[in-house]
């Protein structure tokens, strides 16, 4: 009687042993993350190269999931712009890809996945002058060509003497290099 209780125990516990591995596999296999899709692609902006440091945002709805940076005009060119799958549930989910906060394209996302995606976007030339000093405020987007390097004070652009102040006063990058 003894054999016969020791081997139904054995047998249950060899069975409940089965059970809790199955269950724990499935619970691992279940957790872990999919595999990313990876994006590169060359980026423009009216038609030229982007410049080095536009942000580049993917969303899917309203929430974002990867954020890169521009570089020689391209984004992804250093192989490490990936879309993550952290629970594994974007296959097939939209993308939505943004150039400086404007909409640039679209892509289905999917585990494993190599891209090329250029992005391109057109923006309104709009150089200003705020200061009315006769030199346009620099901004990557919407005024390359300006130089003025504070759009807010007149007696501060490219054409202004440095004086001994603390401030740029010629926009050069130098601060009273001649005193």
């Amino acid at each position: 009687m003894a054999k016969e209780i020791f081997g139904k125990t054995k047998i249950a516990f060899i069975f409940l042993t089965l059970s809790l591995t199955l269950s724990f596999l499935s619970v691992l296999i279940l957790a872990s993350p999919g595999v990313p899709h990876w994006f590169s692609g060359d980026v423009t902006v009216n038609n030229a190269p982007a410049s080095d440091g536009l942000a580049i945002t993917v969303k899917i709805s309203d929430s974002v999931v990867a954020i890169n940076y521009t570089k020689d005009g391209k984004y992804g060119a250093d192989g490490y712009f990936y879309i993550e799958d952290p629970n594994n549930d974007r296959a097939g989910k939209q993308l939505t890809f943004y150039v400086a906060g404007i909409q640039a394209a679209q892509a289905t996302f999917q585990n494993g996945k190599t891209s090329e995606l250029d992005l391109a976007i057109s923006v309104s030339k709009d150089c200003k002058d705020v200061d009315e000093d006769g030199f346009f405020a620099y901004d990557a987007l919407t005024c390359s060509e300006g130089t003025d390097c504070n759009d807010a004070h007149g007696g501060i652009n490219p054409g202004a003497a440095e004086i001994c102040d603390n401030i740029d006063n010629d926009c050069d990058g130098k601060i009273d290099e001649i005193f």
